[in-house]
């Protein structure tokens, strides 16, 4: 939900948080391209063929470009942001290796389970020029792995740690 916000300007009145009053570049990124079809494409687009059924409304969407080698995979979603302009939405797996996560410039970050460190770190680079969220959605099943370390042993005020 929070990533859809985001994309297209469409807050929830009781939101808090990060606002984006312009289009943004975000990555979306899970282990492989099967997992992230079967979970971050499917929350926010819904099932294949049925479009604007997940958390971005179909009337914000105004493309879903098809990634190749998969059926159904999406490879950038494009939404229409509230600002009038076009936020993009890559999706990508860290499967792909961490070349994959090079070059960009991006304002939002979502690591669905988590990812090597070498990809961590590339994709959390990305974000440094805009400084936007970084979002990690993952039980820690790799014990105290180094990512986990980052966020319980270098705190920072602009870091929050939910433990559920």
């Amino acid at each position: 939900m929070e990533l859809a916000a985001h994309a297209s300007g469409q807050y929830p009145p009781w939101w808090q948080g990060c606002r984006f009053d312009r289009a943004i570049r975000a990555w979306a990124a899970g282990e492989t391209t099967e997992v992230v079809r079967a979970t971050i494409q499917l929350l926010l687009l819904g099932e294949p063929g049925q479009h604007g059924t997940g958390c971005i409304p179909k009337s914000a969407l105004v493309e879903v470009v098809p990634a190749r080698g998969l059926a159904d995979l999406a490879d950038i979603i494009r939404v229409q942001h509230a600002s009038g302009d076009v936020s993009t939405i890559s999706l990508k797996a860290y499967s792909q290796g961490r070349e994959r996560f090079q070059g960009a410039t991006i304002d939002y970050l979502w690591l669905d389970e988590e990812p090597d460190a070498s990809i961590f770190s590339e994709a959390l680079t990305r974000t440094n020029i805009a400084r936007g969220p970084s979002v990690l959605t993952f039980t820690p099943l790799k014990g105290m792995s180094t990512v986990v370390k980052r966020y319980f042993h270098e705190p920072s005020p602009d870091r929050h740690v939910k433990a559920g």
